[in-house]
């Protein structure tokens, strides 16, 4: 459970603490001191993950957290990100007409090297990643290990501890994603399309046993929305 919290907290840094170290760093160091700030946030989760196998597991990621992709994982993970792409256009689009959701604030004109590097890069091929292994990977077996273990005979343990783990782990990942919020409704709205988001990769992940489905999900997702926001560029 500790390298678990440590993880989680990493990630937690890179998207609250950086942000406010980019805007007090010189106009011309914005962008350098971003990109090597995810990149530390990021890789520094990943050996924690990484030192968590090592020392409490089989040494093996695809052992110790399921981390396997297999072919029938592209289909699955391509079907999820399709659904929740659905699902968050249609409840943007209500809550727009409806004025609870203010239009957001207009992006701030960004190199193309940059894009490329921060929301293709890491948001596309490194986040998704790091996160999976994370939250649906040492997150949820930490709690259901610490369950079984508190409570090994009691009835329903198992499912118990099952449940618990994803609807914990759902609920901080979506927690670690409440900084691209930008006011009150976009908080909620993010709140709650995230915290679905990890209920249903959290019940994949558990029926599969591996992280294949999850990871191809959330690249998937994270990659529509760097194309889109490249063709608006």
């Amino acid at each position: 459970m500790p390298e678990a919290l440590l993880a989680v907290s990493l990630i937690a840094a890179s998207g609250f603490l950086l942000p406010a170290l980019v805007r007090a760093a010189p106009p011309a160091f914005t962008y350098p001191v971003a990109f090597i700030g995810n990149l530390l946030g990021y890789g520094c989760t990943l050996l924690v993950v990484v030192f968590a196998s090592r020392r409490r597991g089989l040494r093996q990621l695809s052992r110790d957290f399921g981390f396997v992709i297999k072919r029938a994982d592209l289909g699955t993970g391509a079907a999820i990100a399709a659904g929740m792409l659905l699902f968050i256009g249609l409840v943007s689009a209500v809550l727009r007409h409806s004025g609870a959701l203010a239009q957001p604030p207009s992006p701030v004109a960004s190199p193309l090297i940059w894009i490329v590097l921060l929301q293709g890069l890491v948001g596309v091929a490194i986040a998704p990643i790091v996160e999976e292994l994370t939250l649906r990977g040492l997150l949820m077996r930490a709690i259901r290990n610490a369950i079984l273990r508190r409570r090994p005979a009691a009835e329903r343990t198992a499912e118990i501890a099952i449940n618990t783990s994803i609807i914990i782990s759902a609920a901080a990942f979506a927690g670690l994603h409440l900084h691209e919020a930008h006011d009150l409704y976009s908080g909620v709205s993010v709140g709650v399309e995230t915290f679905i988001f990890g209920l249903v990769a959290g019940w994949v992940a558990t029926r599969t046993g591996r992280l294949g489905a999850t990871v191809a999900a959330h690249i998937l997702y994270n990659a529509t929305i760097f194309a889109i926001m490249i063709a608006a560029s």
